[in-house]
């Protein structure tokens, strides 16, 4: 095999259509403002010196002086409150792209600063969001659907899909995170007695009516453990196969759904399950957003909306937006 066709293939595995992106953008930026509403639930106990965990507590149990968030600035609920405020307007304007760029750094940014404030209540899906958000703000998330793009703020038409090293580093980080939980699944509970699953919905402060439910379904729960498994064993090698491109990432991003979704119904792990489908959007590959906007088209008809006259595939930096026609790498449609 040539290098211009290993060239090919790796841009087929690494090429991110601008639609997922946006869709990505959106749902981070929704997800954010319902993290937001949470956390202003325990504003005070949380997040001030009136709550569980004081500043001089929390540099007197190791944190560093150094670490950087700007929740350390003042612990009253005032100065919280506003804090949490300008991350709520950074989400909004994630979720609409407006300065889709700006708004990323700066939701990643106060996501990071409000985890460090108070990493006793960091859960997993925190770690999910901070990972996607940093990868994030090297996409062009503002491509398509979003008012930086009614207000011209893109050079030129939207490539249909780009990629460059932020969609590379972002797809590999994707990826590694189920492969890392794979191989941290070592125990017998999940490779040979298939009882993890069991035990998991028999912590009764995280047990749904459903999870409890399942509990009475042993065999039921043995075969969905070892299921989990070989999905998160397999996921890593489907989503970045050469071949199959479309068929593979569809059939292995509705079964990781399913599994989050199935998390999320039986399981009290807060946003987590909702984090990690919407993560998983970037994979969906051109064609799928295509038969949908044909469907659109048939059902909605004229009131569907024009699309833009785009080349197929952009080459860019990492961090770079989508470029124009002309800076673009492929061919027209």
């Amino acid at each position: 095999m040539g290098p211009g066709r290993v060239r090919e293939r790796l841009v087929a595995v690494f090429e991110v259509d601008v639609r997922s992106l946006a869709v990505l953008r959106a749902g981070l930026g929704l997800l954010l403002l319902i993290d937001l509403v949470l956390r202003s639930r325990d504003l005070v106990a949380h997040y001030t010196d009136a709550g569980v965990l004081p500043r001089a507590v929390l540099f007197e149990l190791g944190a560093s002086r150094w670490l950087a968030s700007v929740h350390f600035v003042n612990g009253t609920w005032a100065v919280q409150a506003l804090l949490f405020a300008a991350a709520a307007i950074a989400a909004v304007a994630l979720l609409v792209g407006y300065r889709t760029r700006l708004a990323s750094v700066v939701c990643w940014g106060m996501l990071v600063s409000v985890n460090a404030r108070n990493p006793l209540v960091v859960l997993g899906g925190d770690v999910l969001m901070r990972v996607a958000l940093f990868w994030a703000m090297f996409l062009p998330l503002g491509a398509r659907w979003s008012v930086d793009r009614a207000l011209g703020r893109t050079t030129g038409p939207p490539a249909r899909s780009v990629v460059s090293g932020g969609t590379v580093a972002y797809l590999v980080q994707m990826v590694l995170v189920y492969g890392i939980s794979a191989l941290r699944k070592s125990s017998p509970e999940w490779r040979s007695e298939g009882s993890a699953l069991y035990y998991a919905l028999s912590l009764d402060h995280l047990t749904t009516p459903l999870g409890e439910a399942l509990l009475a379904f042993p065999g039921l729960l043995r075969v969905l453990t070892h299921g989990v498994f070989w999905l998160e064993v397999m996921a890593p090698v489907l989503l970045l196969a050469p071949v199959w491109k479309v068929g593979a990432r569809c059939l292995v991003i509705g079964a990781l759904a399913l599994m989050h979704l199935g998390i999320a119904a039986t399981l009290r792990v807060g946003l987590f399950p909702w984090i990690a489908v919407v993560t998983l959007v970037p994979f969906l590959p051109g064609p799928v957003w295509d038969a949908l906007d044909a469907w659109a088209r048939r059902v909605l008809g004229p009131w569907s909306g024009g699309r833009d006259r785009e080349p197929e595939i952009a080459t860019a930096p990492a961090g770079a937006a989508a470029p124009g026609p002309r800076s673009g790498v492929g061919r027209r449609p």
